[in-house]
Formats: structure tokens, C-alpha cells, sequence
């Protein structure tokens, strides 16, 4: 039979191994802490670098500057002027808003998620028609 001194001892020593359980969970969350607090000091010791919020600026809102170009020469190509001196700027402009067209590269975040977007339904669209054959 167990003594007053036996059951006390006994919950003492399950209230240690729970207690050492804890302690051994609390010290995983703190080694998890410090991770991601250096992971957070170095993500912001990189964002603070110059450079580096320019190129984010550019990627969240690229400028498009070909079709500024070229809408900006449709606009004079269309203002009346007699000497046509204003079809001698539009022209060049509407040819060169199409030539950057071609080779600057415009996209921002938001188009290339819009992209994959399209990719992944035109995927699925065929998966689907695959499985009715």
C-alpha cells in the first residue's frame, strides 16, 4: 500500500517530467525566436540598401514608357499645324514608342502572377480535357 509520503513523491516526480517537458518545449520556441529574428535583421540590413528599394520600385510599378512615347506622338501627329513641323516630332516618336515596345521590358509583380494565373487554368483546362478521352 502506498504511504501520504509515496503519492506525493510520485505526482512530484510526474510534476518534474511535465515541468522539464515544458521547459524543453519553451526552449524550442526560443531557439525558433532567435532564427527568425536574424533572418528579420538580415532581410532588413538588405532592404535598407539604396539599391535595393529601386529595384523593388521598379517591379511593383514599371514605368511604361513606350507607350508614353508613342501616345504622346499620336497626340501631336493629330494637333492641326500648318507647317507640319509637328508630324516631323510625332512620327519619330510613334516609331520609337513601338521599337521599345519590343525590347523594354515593362512587367511589374502584379503581370507576372496574372500570367501564371493564365498558365495554370490553361493547364488545368487541358488535364481536364485529357481525363474525357
Amino acid at each position: 500500500m502506498y504511504t501520504y509520503f509515496n503519492i506525493t513523491t510520485y505526482h512530484f516526480i510526474i510534476y518534474i517530467e511535465t515541468m522539464k517537458e515544458e521547459v524543453r518545449k519553451i526552449n524550442e520556441r526560443v531557439k525558433s525566436l532567435k532564427r527568425r529574428e536574424e533572418l528579420y535583421t538580415s532581410y532588413i540590413s538588405v532592404m535598407n540598401d539604396n539599391n535595393t528599394k529601386k529595384t523593388l520600385k521598379e517591379l511593383y510599378r514599371a514605368p511604361n514608357i513606350a507607350s508614353k512615347i508613342r501616345n504622346l506622338g499620336v497626340l501631336i501627329f493629330w494637333i492641326p499645324e500648318p507647317t507640319m513641323i509637328s508630324n516631323l516630332v510625332a512620327i519619330p516618336m510613334i516609331a520609337s514608342g513601338k521599337l521599345l515596345e519590343r525590347y523594354y521590358n515593362d512587367l511589374s509583380i502584379k503581370d507576372i502572377r496574372d500570367e501564371e494565373l493564365k498558365v495554370f487554368s490553361t493547364l488545368k483546362d487541358l488535364k481536364d480535357n485529357l481525363k474525357l478521352f
